[in-house]
C-alpha cells in the first residue's frame, strides 16, 4: 500500500495553476502561470494577459515545457482552461500524464498555493504603487523563491 504521492525524482510529478485576474500591466498581462516541481518545489511563473486554454497550453509549452522538459505527471485544477480539449490535446501530445485535483479543494495542491503567497509577499517589495509592472519582477521574485529556503 503506498500511502504517499510524494515524487521520488525531479518532475515525476509536477502543479500548474494560473492565478488572477491581478492589476493589468502595461504588457497586457493579468494572470500568472505557475508551474511547480513537487519534490523540489521548484517554481517557474509565466505571465499571461488571458487564461484560455489556448494562451494556457502556448505558455506551458513555449516558457516551461521547451526550457524545462516535460513532467511525467501533471497536476491542475479542474478549470475550463485546464480541463480542455486544447489542454487535455497538448498533454497527449507531448505524453503528460495529466491528472485534476478534487474539485474545490486547493489544499491538495498545497505547495503551489504556499508559493503563490510567497511570490505575492516577494511582489509587495518591488512593484509600483499603481502595480502595472508585476510583471517585470517576475523573474525576480522566482529567483528570490528559488534561492531563499524558508519555505516549505
Amino acid at each position: 500500500m503506498e500511502i504517499t504521492t510524494t515524487a521520488e525524482r525531479p518532475f515525476e510529478k509536477c502543479y500548474l495553476d494560473a492565478v488572477g485576474p491581478i492589476t493589468v500591466t502595461l504588457e497586457g498581462n493579468k494572470y500568472i502561470l505557475t508551474f511547480q516541481d513537487v519534490l523540489s518545489k521548484y517554481v517557474v511563473a509565466v505571465p499571461i494577459g488571458k487564461q484560455d486554454a489556448e494562451t494556457v497550453a502556448r505558455a506551458f509549452v513555449e516558457k516551461i515545457a521547451i526550457t524545462y522538459g516535460t513532467p511525467q505527471t501533471l497536476q491542475t485544477d479542474q478549470g475550463a482552461n485546464f480541463v480542455s480539449e486544447v489542454y487535455r490535446n497538448t498533454c497527449k501530445i507531448l505524453r503528460i500524464n495529466k491528472i485534476q485535483s478534487t474539485a474545490f479543494h486547493p489544499e491538495s495542491q498545497g505547495s503551489i498555493e504556499r508559493s503563490h503567497r510567497v511570490l505575492a509577499e516577494y511582489f509587495s517589495h518591488y512593484v509600483s504603487e499603481d502595480q502595472t509592472d508585476w510583471d517585470s519582477w517576475v523573474p525576480s521574485a522566482t529567483y528570490e523563491y528559488a534561492t531563499h529556503m524558508t519555505h516549505t
